[in-house]
C-alpha cells in the first residue's frame, strides 16, 4: 500500500514539473495574432470576400479571393488584377499584377512539383479563361526548418522569412 502511495505522489510531482515547465514556455513565446478579415456582404453571387490583419492592424481590406497552402505556410490574396502572397508571419512575399483579368473562368491554385529532393516544392500558378493554354508561373516555394523559400530560375535560393 505504502509503494502504490509513493508511486502516486512521485506521478504527481512529475506532473506538476511538467506543467510548470509549459507555463514557463509559454510565457517566453512570441505571440503574433494573425486573422483573416470576412466580408459576406456580397450576397447577390454568394461570394465570400477575405483580408488580413496582425495583431488587431488591417493588412489588407476584405475584398479578395483567398487560397491558403500549409505545406508552404503562404497566403495567397487575388482579386481582377492583383496577386499578394504572405507567409504565416504576415509579411508579404509577393505582389503580382496581371493584364488579364482574374475571373470566374480562372484559377489560382498550387501544383506539386519535384525541382528539389529534400524538399516538397509546389508552383503557384493563374490558369486564365479555365485552361492550361493561358497559365502563368508566379513561383516555386517550399517550406524547410520554419522558414518558407522561393526558387528562382537560377540556382539562387532566396529565404522568405
Amino acid at each position: 500500500m505504502k509503494q502504490k502511495i509513493i508511486i502516486c505522489l512521485a506521478v504527481c510531482f512529475l506532473f506538476s514539473a511538467i506543467d510548470v515547465l509549459a507555463q514557463k514556455t509559454e510565457t517566453n513565446a512570441k505571440s503574433i495574432a494573425i486573422e483573416l478579415i470576412i466580408d459576406k456582404t456580397d450576397s447577390v453571387n454568394c461570394r465570400i470576400f477575405y483580408g488580413l490583419s496582425k495583431n488587431g492592424k488591417e493588412i489588407l481590406p476584405a475584398k479578395y479571393d483567398f487560397l491558403f497552402n500549409e505545406d508552404v505556410m503562404l497566403f495567397v490574396f487575388y482579386d481582377k488584377h492583383n496577386l499578394y502572397i504572405y507567409d504565416i508571419y504576415a509579411n508579404r512575399v509577393m505582389h503580382k499584377t496581371f493584364e488579364l483579368p482574374l475571373d470566374k473562368d480562372s484559377y489560382v491554385g498550387f501544383e506539386q512539383v519535384r525541382d528539389r529532393i529534400d524538399v516538397q516544392c509546389y508552383e503557384l500558378r493563374v490558369y486564365f479563361f479555365n485552361s492550361s493554354w493561358g497559365s502563368e508561373g508566379v513561383g516555386t516555394f517550399f517550406f524547410k526548418d520554419g522558414h518558407t523559400y522561393r526558387l528562382e530560375n537560377t540556382p539562387r535560393i532566396i529565404q522568405i522569412n
